[in-house]
């Protein structure tokens, strides 16, 4: 079975994790309007193209999806789970 090209949601977030290095996990987050009625299917999607990428999983403060974030393995600006924290204003503690 041939794969298929990312479609336009696939290569915006592509580009938002090249851009910035991570991306949130959870597609509700992107999701508005009718779109969310397939929200199912756009989680499988972000969930498949972070695998296809090498993206690692971070669970949110709490442990869960809403604020986990899918980054780069060996960004430590990006990874928390490297031990290396981000504030907002961009200083490393």
């Amino acid at each position: 079975m041939q794969r298929k090209k990312p479609g336009p949601w696939q290569r915006w977030l592509l580009d938002q994790y090249e851009l910035y290095g991570w991306v949130w996990a959870d597609a509700r987050r992107y999701l508005e309007g009718a779109a969310t009625k397939y929200l199912g299917r756009y989680q499988r999607s972000l969930d498949n193209l972070m695998a296809r990428t090498g993206a690692q999983y971070v669970p949110g403060p709490r442990g869960g999806r809403w604020g986990g974030r899918y980054v780069r393995p060996s960004d430590p600006l990006t990874n928390p789970a490297d031990g290396a924290s981000v504030e907002a204003g961009g200083d490393r503690k």
